[in-house]
């Protein structure tokens, strides 16, 4: 029972972390994914693009789902929410917007550029707080000065800045 308590608190948690990003900028940071701790760690199942609930390859985080698509109005570019006064911009350290976030109604959180291309996804559920694009593991999300913040890759934070 206690087990079970602790395991509601920690989903409790991170979904308190997660929903803390819905209204707020998003700071994006370079990460060296060899550094990370094994719970964010791509070497981690639950953090793997080869678990099925991970992959690109699921309907459910494939950008064929209307619902992750850039043509979807919520997703859009187009969209004041999305642009750079809008409320989920994602920031470079420097503080210059280069892209933004959105929720889907089951969770899953899709990551594009400031040109409104789909740069990744974080899956929804508990899964994992993984950012995944079609190429894999791309980055995480994490916590730095108790703020959320979104962990990429080197190749892929240049991915978001080549990809306009």
């Amino acid at each position: 029972m206690f087990q079970r308590l602790m395991k509601i608190a920690l989903v409790s948690l991170s979904l308190a972390a997660l929903s803390g990003v819905a209204k707020a900028d998003l700071p994006a940071i370079i990460i060296d994914q060899n550094a990370l701790p094994y719970g964010l760690n791509p070497s981690n199942y639950k953090n793997s693009p080869s678990n099925y609930a991970n992959s690109s390859s699921n309907y459910q985080n494939s950008e064929s789902n209307y619902a992750n698509s850039p043509s979807n109005y919520q997703n859009s570019s187009s969209n004041y929410q999305n642009g750079s006064n809008g409320q989920r911009k994602i920031l470079n350290e420097n503080k210059e917007f280069i892209g933004y976030y959105v929720y889907t109604a089951g969770g899953l959180i899709n990551i594009f550029n400031a040109a409104g291309k789909r740069m990744g996804y974080v899956p929804g559920g508990d899964n994992t707080r993984s950012m995944f694009s079609d190429d894999g593991w791309c980055g995480t999300l994490g916590e730095s000065n108790g703020r959320t913040v979104l962990g990429l890759t080197q190749s892929c934070y240049q991915r978001f800045l080549l990809d306009q």
